[in-house]
C-alpha cells in the first residue's frame, strides 16, 4: 500500500491479477467521458510504480542473497571454530591424563618416603637397643673389673669400642651421638686404666711401707734381743772369770756373731734410713693419687650425667622422629584424599569435555543442516529472482501495451472532438458478463489459488482467507481489495521481514502495518487475524485501508 505524490492512495496489482478482456471503442452522439482516459492514465502510473516496486524488491532479494551468502561464510567460520575448540578440548583431556599420571607418581614417591622413614625408625630403635646393651655390658665390665685379668678387661673394652664404632656406622642420623659415646667410652677406659695403675702403685707403696715398718719392728726386737744378750754376756763374763778358757771361746764366738749381726743390722738400718727418707715423697705421691682418684671419680660422675643427657637427647630425637613420621603419615593421607578429589575433578572435567565434544558434534550437524537449508534457500531465491525478472519483463510489456492503448484513445478523443455525437466507453463486461457476483467470487478464488502457489502452507492460507472474510465483514471492504493489498505488501508470507520507512517507523506483518504485531508461531491464527485487522482498520501509529479509502 503506497501513497502517490498527490497524496492519493495507490493500489498496485500484478498483470496476472487484472482481467481486462477487451476494450471496445464506440462512437455515439454524446460527449466523450474523460474519466476513461484518466483511468487509463492511472493504470499506466500504477504499472510504472509497480515496476519500480518490483525493481526495489529485486534489489532487496539480491541483498538477501548476499546476506545468505554471508551467513554461509559465517557458518563455515563457526564450523572451523568448533573444530578448533574440539582440538583444544582433546588437548586439555590429554593434559589432564598426564597430570593424573604425575599425581600417581607423586603418591608412589610419598609412599616410598614413608617406608624409608619407617625403616629409619626401626634402625633407630635397633640402635637404642644396641646402646642399652653396651651400657649394660659396660656396667658388667665395671662390676667384674676387679676380678678379671687386665688383658681380658682390655679385650672387653676393645670389643665395646668396636661395637660402638659399628653402631656409629649403622646410621648417619646418630653420628654425633655415637661419636660422643665413643669418646666417652675411650676416655672412661683410659681413666680406668690410669686409675688401676695408680691404685696398684698405691697398694705397692702401702705394702712397702708395711714391710719397712715390720722390718723396723723386727730390728727393734733384735736390738732388744742383743741388749738382753749383752746383759747375759756380762753375767756370763763374771762366770767366765771362773772358767777363763770357756769364757774366752764363748766370747770369741759371741764377738763373731755380734760382728756379723752388727754388719747385717747396720746394712738394714741404712736401708731403713733410705726408705724412711722416701716416706714423705711416697706420702705426697699418695695424696696426689688420692686427689687424682677423686678427680677421676668426679669425671666419671660427669660422664654418667653426660650419658644421661645424651640418652635424654636421643629419646627426644626419637620422639621428634616419631612425630615427624606421624606428620608424614597425615600428609600422605591428606595427599591421598587430595589425589582422590583431584581424580574425581579430572573425571568430571573429562565428562564435561566429552559432553562439550558431543555438543560440538551436534552443533556441527546443526550447522551442516543449516548450511544445506541456506543453500536450498539460496537456490529458491535465485529462482525467485529469475521469476521476478520474467515478471518485470511482462510488466514492461503490459506498460507498453497500455501506453499504446492510451495513444489510441487520444487519437479517438481527437476524432470525437472533431465530430459531435460520438462517445467512447470501455466495455468491462467480458468474463463478468451474466453473473457478476459469481464471477467476483471466482476472481477471489483465483487470487487465493495464486496465494497458495506463493505460500505452500495450507494452514497459513486457510488462516489468511478466514481473517480476510472476518475483517471484510467487520469493515465492509471487498475481500479482493484486502487480498490484493496482502499480495502487494508481503506476497502472503506471514514471516515477512519488518521494514522501516524513511522516518525510521517500523512496518510489520502481512500488510506492513505501523508498529504493530508480527507473526507468532505459537498462536498463528490469532496473530494472522490481528495483522489483517491492523492493515485494514489501522493502528494508533498509522492509517489503514479504511482510512485511505475514506
Amino acid at each position: 500500500m503506497d501513497y502517490g505524490l498527490d497524496g492519493n492512495m495507490r493500489i498496485n496489482v500484478a498483470e496476472s491479477q487484472l482481467q481486462i478482456d477487451s476494450v471496445t471503442v464506440a462512437t455515439e452522439n454524446t460527449d466523450f467521458d474523460d474519466s476513461q482516459i484518466g483511468m487509463l492514465e492511472l493504470e499506466i502510473e500504477n504499472l510504472s510504480l509497480e515496476l519500480e516496486e518490483e525493481k526495489r524488491k529485486s534489489s532487496g532479494q539480491q541483498a538477501e542473497c548476499a546476506k545468505h551468502l554471508q551467513e554461509l561464510e559465517d557458518a563455515d567460520r563457526e564450523l572451523f571454530h568448533c573444530q578448533t575448540a574440539l582440538q583444544e578440548s582433546e588437548g586439555k583431556l590429554a593434559n589432564a591424563q598426564v597430570e593424573i599420571r604425575d599425581k600417581n607418581e607423586e603418591l608412589t614417591d610419598a609412599e616410598e618416603e614413608l617406608m624409608q622413614c619407617r625403616q629409619r625408625v626401626g634402625e633407630l630403635e635397633q640402635q637404642i637397643e644396641h646402646i642399652t646393651e653396651r651400657n649394660q655390658e659396660e656396667a658388667q665390665i665395671n662390676e667384674v673389673k676387679a676380678v678379671k685379668p687386665e688383658s681380658e678387661l682390655e679385650e672387653s673394652r676393645k670389643q665395646c669400642a668396636q661395637q660402638g664404632s659399628l653402631g656409629q656406622q649403622q646410621t648417619p642420623a646418630l653420628d654425633q651421638i655415637n661419636e660422643l659415646l665413643q669418646e666417652t667410652l675411650e676416655e672412661q677406659a683410659r681413666l680406668m686404666i690410669h686409675t688401676k695403675a695408680l691404685e696398684d702403685q698405691v697398694e705397692t707403696l702401702r705394702r712397702e711401707l708395711q714391710i719397712v715398718q715390720n722390718e723396723a719392728a723386727n730390728k727393734t726386737e733384735e736390738m732388744d734381743v742383743l741388749r738382753s744378750y749383752l746383759r747375759g754376756s756380762g753375767q756370763r763374763k763374771s762366770k767366765s772369770e771362773r772358767d777363763p778358757r770357756e769364757t774366752e771361746t764363748e766370747m770369741e764366738r759371741n764377738l763373731m756373731i755380734r760382728d756379723s749381726m752388727i754388719g747385717r743390722y747396720t746394712h738394714q738400718i741404712e736401708e731403713l734410713q733410705v726408705k724412711a727418707r722416701r716416706i714423705p715423697q711416697l706420702a705426697s705421691q699418695l695424696s696426689k693419687y688420692e686427689s687424682l682418684h677423686a678427680t677421676l671419680t668426679s669425671q666419671r660422675a660427669a660422664l654418667a650425667s653426660d650419658m644421661e643427657t645424651s640418652t635424654k637427647a636421643f629419646e627426644q630425637k626419637e620422639s621428634e622422629m616419631r612425630c615427624r613420621m606421624l606428620k608424614l603419615e597425615s600428609t600422605l593421607s591428606s595427599s591421598e584424599a587430595k589425589n582422590v578429589a583431584m581424580k574425581s575433578a579430572y573425571q568430571k572435567e573429562i565428562c564435561d569435555v566429552k559432553a562439550s565434544k558431543n555438543a560440538l558434534e551436534q552443533e556441527k550437524k546443526k550447522t551442516a543442516r543449516r548450511l544445506a537449508e541456506l543453500e536450498s534457500k539460496n537456490k529458491t531465491l535465485a529462482r525467485d529472482v529469475k521469476q521476478r525478472e520474467g515478471t518485470q519483463k511482462a510488466l514492461e510489456e503490459a506498460k507498453r501495451t497500455l501506453e499504446k492503448r492510451v495513444s489510441d484513445l487520444e487519437k479517438v478523443r481527437a476524432q470525437q472532438r472533431s465530430s459531435l455525437g460520438i462517445v467512447f466507453c470501455v466495455d468491462l463486461s467480458g468474463s463478468l458478463h451474466g453473473n457478476p457476483e459469481r464471477l467476483a467470487k471466482d476472481a477471489f478464488r483465483n487470487l487465493i489459488n495464486n496465494l497458495c502457489v506463493e505460500v505452500p502452507d495450507a494452514h497459513e492460507v486457510a488462516y489468511i482467507e478466514q481473517a480476510i472474510s472476518t475483517v471484510s465483514g467487520e469493515t465492509g471492504i471487498d475481500r479482493r481489495v484486502i487480498l490484493g493489498m496482502i499480495m502487494q505488501e508481503s506476497q502472503g508470507n506471514v514471516c515477512v521481514y519488518t521494514t522501516c520507512s524513511a522516518d525510521d517507523v517500523r512496518n510489520a506483518g502481512l500488510m506492513q502495518s505501523h508498529i504493530e504485531v508480527s507473526f507468532d508461531l505459537n498462536n498463528a491464527e490469532q496473530s494472522i487475524l490481528q495483522m489483517v485487522r491492523d492493515g485494514v482498520q489501522g493502528t494508533p501509529f498509522g492509517d489503514g485501508l479504511v482510512q485511505a479509502l475514506d
